[in-house]
């Protein structure tokens, strides 16, 4: 549906500007419609939807610097590396779709780099809802570490079926989005500990600016009657600041097209 949203909004509708969507899999269909039409295109937690496209036009809100791909799971191989003994084996699980791809791509970088050995790594179809087969699978492999990159619903359920077979690796976790949020923090509870996943921003006096905490005090007394994320520590900043981002362009713009006049 995501072409056709854009095309409408652009073709149709007449907008002056558009923004990217969440994630991945979202921002990825955009794509070409919006380099047709040649606007500026700035996407929230959008995994390297631009390195095949290269489109300079293109503005990606995501923590993760220059090597995108692999940074998503460069901690969680870090920490793996830091273990003693050191881990040797690992798995790697991931939904066939644009995300999780490109972050096992990442996790291969990570994986060579530490000189570890892949001894499992497929894709499931990401409409898959049972994942007690896969955890199984990936118990009879007997990996040491086990990276996982899904998600949401997808994480939720693989964290249940490794729970439900109480399975323990030495290291699980990697690129599991989705577990980062207040509502799924809340559903697993305990059942996500010995998880070893990314975070993107937590509450700490060190990274608390006065305008962070303003902004999460108007978003708080809001998001409970919106039926979102009660604390907005996932995305509530970032989903503010890439809008915050386009206005203080379009403003820059104008400022410069004044100067010319």
């Amino acid at each position: 549906m995501v072409p056709g949203i854009y095309t409408k909004l652009l073709d149709v509708d007449k907008v002056d500007l558009v923004i990217g969507p969440y994630a991945t899999n979202m921002s990825a269909p955009a794509m070409p419609v919006i380099i047709q039409k040649g606007r500026v295109f700035i996407s929230l937690f959008s995994l390297a939807v631009n390195s095949e496209f290269n489109y300079p036009k293109y503005f990606s809100m995501l923590p993760t610097g220059q090597n995108t791909k692999a940074s998503f799971t460069e901690g969680f191989f870090d920490t793996a590396a830091a273990q003693y003994p050191t881990p040797q084996t690992v798995a790697l699980v991931a939904a066939d779709a644009e995300f999780s791809r490109n972050a096992c791509a990442g996790a291969r970088e990570n994986i060579k780099k530490h000189g570890f050995k892949t001894v499992y790594d497929k894709t499931y179809p990401p409409t898959m809802t049972d994942f007690t087969s896969i955890v199984r699978a990936v118990q009879a492999a007997n990996p040491d570490i086990v990276c996982i990159c899904s998600y949401p619903l997808d994480s939720v359920g693989m964290v249940q079926a490794v729970n439900e077979l109480g399975y323990k690796p030495k290291l699980i976790g990697g690129a599991m989005v989705g577990l980062q949020a207040t509502v799924f923090k809340n559903k697993l509870g305990p059942a996500l500990n010995g998880f070893v996943n990314y975070e993107t921003w937590v509450p700490s006096k060190e990274m608390m600016l006065p305008s962070t905490a303003e902004f999460l005090k108007k978003y708080q007394a809001r998001a409970g009657a919106e039926g979102v994320d009660p604390l907005g520590y996932y995305l509530g900043g970032w989903g503010y600041a890439y809008i915050q981002i386009l206005g203080e362009a379009v403003k820059a713009t104008e400022s410069f097209n004044d100067d010319k006049l």
